[in-house]
């Protein structure tokens, strides 16, 4: 077995152990599941935040979108997630942290009834459900190539891991492998770029990159993508307020400030 196998399997498990380990924090409580006691500071909410925009969907369609269609096709996730996260600090975070829900449809029921309530999270079901299955196919496809097996089977072992450990601690296991996730993945962006960069040259990339992939044909020009590009920023920059995922940390965030503060 190669040595990223063996790290691979060593990570794994390390996400098992402490998602299933974050059971005992649930302590039969309701909202210390979903919200984690509406507990959390602000090194975690900042984190968790920002683990979620790291994903499989947005590292590997960044790097899918800037091999294809240039810096825009792929800068279009960091920046509109980023955006969302500015949007949502500035206006959101603080008043909904306020109102102590659980979950986002709460607030529809609050704000108008339990029709709109049911409506919205059927909605909001079936499109976290695309965004999963995104992250699950990434996830897989790394596990299918390291290890050389069928790409369905991965699929159905990543489900199976990710589902025990997530169920076990409800979002006490999400804080807990958000934490060990995001800041090694960090480092192994960085360390990736300097590695080519020591290893090739800078002019090496430079050479090989078309000149509207760089300048701001991305933004201008239709036929160099603009309006797929644009659509992308705005549905990430104003679709995700809405985004399960995000609302839940700030749900949990143990006070207004602190929900503001780890948008930022």
């Amino acid at each position: 077995m190669s040595a990223m196998g063996i790290g691979l399997i060593i990570f794994i498990l390390l996400f098992f152990v402490l998602g299933v380990g974050m059971y005992f924090m649930v302590q039969g409580s309701g909202k210390r599941y979903i919200i984690a006691g509406k507990s959390l500071p602000f090194f975690l909410i900042g984190s968790m935040l920002l683990a979620q925009s790291l994903d499989a969907n947005a590292t590997m369609g960044n790097a899918a979108g800037v091999y294809s269609g240039g810096w825009w096709a792929g800068f279009q996730f960091a920046f509109g997630l980023a955006l969302c996260l500015l949007i949502t600090g500035l206006f959101y975070a603080k008043p909904l942290n306020r109102m102590n829900l659980l979950t986002l449809p709460d607030f529809y029921f609050r704000r108008y009834n339990w029709l709109t309530e049911v409506i919205v999270s059927l909605l909001m079901a079936f499109s976290f459900a695309i965004l999963v299955a995104g992250n699950f196919a990434g996830s897989a496809w790394i596990v299918s190539i390291v290890f050389e097996m069928d790409y369905v089977t991965a699929l159905i072992i990543i489900a199976i891991f990710i589902f025990i450990y997530t169920v076990s601690g409800g979002l006490y296991s999400c804080a807990a492998t958000d934490i060990v996730q995001i800041y090694p993945a960090m480092i192994g962006f960085i360390g990736c770029f300097f590695y080519l960069l020591a290893d090739y040259g800078w002019g090496h990339f430079s050479a090989a990159i078309p000149d509207n992939f760089v300048n701001l044909a991305g933004l201008t020009s239709i036929a160099d993508g603009a309006l797929l590009n644009w659509a992308g920023i705005l549905a990430l920059g104003i679709g995700d307020i809405v985004a399960l995922d995000f609302m839940e940390r700030i749900f949990a965030a143990k006070t207004p400030e602190v929900a503001q503060r780890g948008c930022y």
